[in-house]
């Protein structure tokens, strides 16, 4: 699947998209997420009938992170801190994840 690195001029990537057309997504978000190292507390939010568009919520490195789907219908999953005004930490291995496991799936 294809990771979309949201970035700041100047800066690292501090949040990142991937595209939600991959079926299975909703469903292994949990275990791509709990197979980063850093990443801690996975638990999962709304579903498709609650009013909470937030999909996942974790630790990165003790960071509190968001995987949230606007309007809970979107093309893509936003990931990123649920604080955007910290400073970005290297978020490259939460992207890799993703990247690898569209990899094993094609």
């Amino acid at each position: 699947m294809r990771v979309y690195e949201l970035v700041r001029p100047g800066e690292p990537p501090y949040a990142f998209e991937v595209a939600t057309g991959w079926s299975a997504l909703r469903f292994t978000l949990g275990r791509i997420l709990e197979s980063v190292p850093g990443v801690t507390e996975v638990r999962r939010g709304g579903n498709w009938f609650s009013s909470d568009e937030n999909r996942a919520y974790f630790l990165f490195h003790g960071v509190p992170f968001v995987v949230w789907e606007p309007f809970g219908d979107n093309s893509r999953y936003w990931m990123g801190p649920t604080d955007t005004g910290v400073p970005p930490q290297d978020i490259g291995p939460l992207m890799q994840a993703f990247r690898d496991k569209s990899a094993d799936q094609s």
